[in-house]
């Protein structure tokens, strides 16, 4: 070894010896469930940091009956916080998380990473609020330990509930979430008391992560091999410059256990030889000269790439990974990927074996070889889309109950950023700026709160808003759904010239992400309203207290029949028809093509017995298509 071969490799574990380390799992195979790799279900999701701490607060969760309890650790990011936000972002429509973490030595409880618990817990209280609510637990899901006693943990398996984990990393085997080479191999800092054999499931990533595991389990329970839901394609592919210099990327956060020593002995080494070649770290890198750029989204991941123009990746990390979704974005670039050689390294090996790109070496002369003859003059960017297989469907999908909510429910349909695409009828769509058009929503939803006594109002918006106006909008609403992703939404909200299918579609696609999920016989009145009405002093609440459809029907228009679709109410009985009809209207779409939607919706709910119109709704209109001085001469502005 030369010494440039020393500098390089100082500070790195011996691995000349690690003859402890089984080369292979030798569980019983009847144990071990291998899932479809295929994946399906795509799920837009950009975001790669762990949300923030929720702003909202609920006093209990005595109106939920039915929930999956998550044990997580505290708000740490990392690859363990990315997948349970992913979990939680897709499936909490369709059944409430409460997630339960230990900070500070208190257990704070989250629903759905959205409300927060206003009463934190004591670890005994936290055990006794557990025991009394068990009957509302569909299954318990250990996404994390850390923060948690034993004691706690041990209790969850007190509960006759079925309690599923997965092995982020070797937490529940070492007292060191990523343990050594040398702690592994020689078994330092194990824990003495494990629990890990109490789980009826322990999910993991990869096969290979059985190699460490393998030892600790005694058979007893069902070992899930499975893919996590992850990025799964390329989307755009870019030419690199045609400059000499060659870009290398670093992608992740670089601490000592992830390869800060490896990446800054290479960066001393290029700068000392007067190398033409550059390392910018995809992420964050600390106490050091390499260049660094932190990614919040895979949308500024994108766009690193695009300044950057790597032309292979380096795989530096020392680390016992369990999946690394950090080599996931790697093999999306398709980006040749040089990696030390640790024969350790199970789980990574498998995956990027997998990958025709990967190049091994021991060496600094390998190294810098194997860069300079696998460069690439091209790379692609990633598609910021979770794919899910059938195993976290089948998983986190319950479907057995539905939530009871005694709630007066508010279905506000919205677009406050609109495109510059005309309708049918006019060739704009709002004569009102953003800021006016999200003015007058607040002001819509302040006015439902004063006129409607017990609302829970379900704020849909398919805009894409800014951090500050999407917090403003979630803190004002008790569900704000706001899917940026549905490209048949997108075209009936942004390009489609009938204005009708927008709101319909908008309506079908509230159901589908949370109304269905609403026992509506437990609900007291649904109202539907359009964005930007405001409900006026002439409303009366005790007028719709009632089992009966009430819509106002538009006089001033005679050669059909038109109602107002801005505000009505449903009868509670009929809801499942009713978002039914709506889906069968979209899907023989070419049938109401010419008509209003006052004529659709109209048309829709009249054939019912309980159809009833009132004189008055209480309603002012902020119509977008017209100025006030018209709305004002037909007098128009209150209905």
């Amino acid at each position: 070894m030369n010494s440039s071969d020393e500098l390089f490799l100082q500070n790195l574990p011996d691995l000349s010896e690690n003859n402890d380390i089984p080369a292979c799992f030798d569980l019983i195979e009847s144990n071990v469930k291998h899932c479809n790799k295929n994946f399906f279900n795509p799920f837009k999701y950009d975001k790669i940091e762990l949300l923030g701490r929720p702003t909202k607060t609920i006093e209990d969760i005595d109106s939920i009956e039915s929930f999956i309890l998550i044990i997580d650790f505290p708000f740490c990011g990392g690859g363990s916080g990315h997948f349970l936000n992913s979990i939680i972002e897709k499936y909490k429509y369709n059944q409430p998380f409460l997630i339960l973490r230990n900070i500070d030595n208190e257990i704070h409880l989250f629903l759905n990473n959205e409300y927060k618990l206003t009463t934190q817990l004591s670890e005994p209280a936290a055990i006794d609020f557990l025991k009394h609510n068990t009957h509302k637990f569909q299954k318990i899901f250990v996404n994390h330990t850390l923060g948690h006693s034993e004691h706690f943990i041990n209790s969850l398996f007190t509960l006759d509930k079925e309690v599923t984990t997965i092995t982020h990393d070797h937490y529940m085997l070492f007292t060191n979430p990523n343990p050594s080479i040398e702690e592994i191999k020689n078994k330092i800092n194990i824990r003495e008391n494990s629990f890990i054999n109490k789980f009826n499931r322990i999910i993991t990533q990869n096969k290979g992560n059985l190699n460490i595991f393998n030892e600790y389990l005694n058979n007893n329970q069902e070992i899930v091999v499975t893919n996590l839901p992850d990025y799964q394609k390329s989307l755009n592919r870019y030419e690199n410059d045609s400059s000499d210099k060659i870009v290398i990327a670093v992608i992740g956060d670089v601490s000592h256990i992830k390869g800060y020593d490896f990446v800054n002995n290479l960066f001393n080494y290029i700068n000392a030889n007067g190398l033409n070649m550059e390392i910018i770290v995809i992420g964050n890198i600390y106490h050091c000269s390499v260049k660094n750029r932190s990614y919040k989204s895979i949308s500024e991941f994108n766009e690193i790439l695009i300044e950057y123009k790597p032309h292979l990746i380096l795989e530096a990390s020392l680390c016992q990974e369990t999946y690394s979704y950090t080599a996931s974005l790697a093999m999306l670039t398709q980006l040749p990927i040089v990696s030390y050689y640790l024969d350790y390294k199970y789980a990574i090996i498998n995956r990027l074996t997998e990958y025709g790109k990967l190049y091994c070496f021991h060496t600094m002369e390998e190294c810098l070889n194997l860069i300079n003859i696998h460069k690439q003059p091209y790379f692609y960017t990633v598609e910021p889309e979770i794919y899910f297989n059938s195993f976290w469907d089948n998983y986190f999908l319950t479907g057995n109950k539905k939530i009871s909510l005694n709630k007066n429910i508010v279905m506000m349909t919205s677009k406050i950023i609109v495109s510059d695409k005309p309708f049918s009828y006019i060739n704009y769509r709002s004569s009102y700026t953003t800021e006016e058009r999200f003015a007058q929503t607040l002001e819509s939803i302040k006015s439902t709160r004063q006129s409607i006594p017990n609302s829970f109002i379900v704020l849909f918006d398919n805009s894409v808003f800014d951090d500050d106006k999407k917090r403003i909008l979630t803190e004002n609403v008790d569900k704000f759904i706001n899917v940026t992703d549905d490209v048949d939404l997108n075209y009936y909200t942004n390009d489609c010239e009938c204005k009708a299918f927008a709101d319909i579609y908008q309506q079908i696609k509230c159901f589908d992400y949370f109304l269905k999920y609403i026992d509506f016989s437990s609900i007291g009145t649904f109202f539907k309203l359009s964005g930007r009405y405001l409900i006026n002093e002439h409303f009366n609440y005790s007028s719709y207290e009632n089992n009966n459809i009430i819509m106002k029907k538009n006089h001033l228009v005679t050669d059909r029949d038109y109602y107002f679709t801005c505000f009505y109410k449903m009868d509670k009985t009929n809801l499942l028809n009713y978002f039914n009809e709506l889906k069968y209207i979209i899907r023989n779409n070419t049938k109401y093509v010419t008509q209003d939607c006052e004529v659709i919706i109209g048309s829709l709910l009249k054939q019912h017995d309980n159809f009833k119109l009132t004189d008055h709704l209480g309603i002012t209109q902020s119509i977008s298509i017209r100025s006030v001085e018209y709305i004002n001469e037909r007098n128009e502005n209150n209905i």
